[in-house]
């Protein structure tokens, strides 16, 4: 097996999620965050032949990362990684000892607001929240436009940078930590239940997120 370019660069972000991962048998890849507030999603082209266990990921990318071209020879207690010149055997990890997310991606109850964001606006709000220093997304709802805010909720007086996304006729306030948005780049299609749960979900690159709303968030109907 050869990991492509799309995957190492998958699993590199969804090391920023969680340092260990558990391979499942298939070729659908899952993540969550130890406090379960993050969780991950995406298809790959690869299928792993069994479930195992990767302690450190960041450290086996950089396993992989030592050779060109590497192939993946996966045995019952480790991987080999390697080439025709020289390999390595990097062992798996029991799945006890890492936080693993539900078998099956999570179906949102009660889809209350839903809109799509382009590449280039979540790239724009990340990097508003950033120069800003701005600890929060906000998407709000006035009965009129949908807005995507880096803001801080609990500062009345807290610079903004605002992109607008779409119309609504309710009245809604979602606030998700900027930390957690732990996204590749690209555009979503975004949705929102009542339970204060925000599903990304690019068709383009088969991948999802989903990402719990924090205490604060309200959600008010038409």
């Amino acid at each position: 097996m050869i990991l492509s370019k799309r995957t190492i660069n998958i699993l590199k972000n969804f090391s920023t999620i969680n340092p260990s991962i558990v391979f499942n048998t298939g070729n659908v890849v899952r993540t969550i965050n130890p406090t379960k507030t993050i969780m991950a999603q995406a298809t790959v082209a690869e299928t792993f032949p069994f479930e195992f266990g990767i302690y450190d990921l960041n450290q086996f990318l950089g396993v992989v990362s030592l050779f060109d071209e590497p192939a993946l020879d996966l045995n019952q207690s480790y991987v080999t990684v390697g080439n025709d010149d020289a390999s390595s055997d990097y062992f798996y990890t029991d799945k006890s000892m890492i936080d693993t997310p539900p078998p099956r991606a999570l179906e949102l109850p009660d889809r209350v607001v839903s809109f799509s964001i382009t590449d280039h606006q979540m790239k724009k709000i990340l990097q508003g929240a950033n120069v800003l220093s701005l600890p929060e997304i906000v998407i709000e709802g006035d009965k009129d436009k949908i807005l995507v805010l880096a803001s801080d909720s609990k500062n009345s007086t807290s610079n903004t940078y605002k992109i607008e996304v779409g119309d609504t006729i309710s009245r809604f306030k979602f606030i998700i930590k900027t930390e957690n948005l732990k996204l590749l780049q690209h555009g979503y299609d975004v949705t929102i239940s009542t339970k204060r749960m925000v599903e990304f979900s690019s068709m383009e690159d088969n991948i999802k997120y989903w990402v719990a709303a924090e205490h604060g968030s309200v959600y008010d109907g038409e």
